[in-house]
């Protein structure tokens, strides 16, 4: 009798091969190296995905909630919010490089103009930002946007090692940043 086959998920497969993207980067996430991962053959992999494109923007879904999450989980919703959004936005770059390039350089992600126009800015929410910048959400959106934009390069540079920066450097840079765009607009 032959032994009984595992059933793999889809869940099974969208963690292996979150799992191979943060340790070896997208580049390695092929449907040989998934089904190495999973310990099966290719054959439930195109069960659950007709195309490696599907599979991989399931991934990048995966990892937009993971990212999300993590930034929730270190932002502090105080005076210093956009510094504390910034900070964790680094700090999630420098842990988990293979995944921020992977999110930072997918061709389908989400343009960040696009991603603050509501409520909730990559799993921020934009109310204490409103109430730091201006009371209108025009306003709290453009701050939040600069500030990501400003963290995104900030990390892109650290994490392919084009500047050296400490994080005490890091974390004044950042914190300047935000003083400055919570101040208001300048006065003539």
């Amino acid at each position: 009798m032959a032994p009984p086959r595992i059933k793999v998920t889809r869940d099974d497969i969208l963690t292996a091969a979150l799992n191979l993207v943060r340790q070896s980067g997208i580049e390695s996430l092929n449907a040989r190296n998934l089904a190495l991962a999973l310990g099966c053959s290719t054959q439930p992999i195109f069960t659950h995905f007709s195309t490696m494109e599907e599979l991989r923007s399931a991934v990048y879904s995966r990892t937009d909630e993971y990212q999300s999450t993590y930034l929730n989980e270190h932002v502090t919703l105080d005076q210093d919010v956009m510094a504390s959004f910034g900070m964790a936005y680094i700090d999630f770059a420098l842990a988990e490089p293979n995944l921020f390039r992977f999110l930072t350089g997918y061709d389908n992600a989400e343009d960040p103009a696009d991603a603050v126009t509501s409520d909730d800015c990559h799993g921020q929410e934009i109310d204490p930002i409103r109430r730091l910048v201006a009371a209108d959400d025009e306003t709290a959106n453009a701050a939040f946007l600069d500030i990501y934009l400003y963290a995104s390069g900030l990390a892109a540079s650290l994490v392919a090692n084009q500047i050296d920066l400490d994080r005490d450097q890091i974390k004044a840079m950042v914190t300047r940043m935000g003083a400055l765009l919570t101040a208001g607009p300048p006065t003539t």
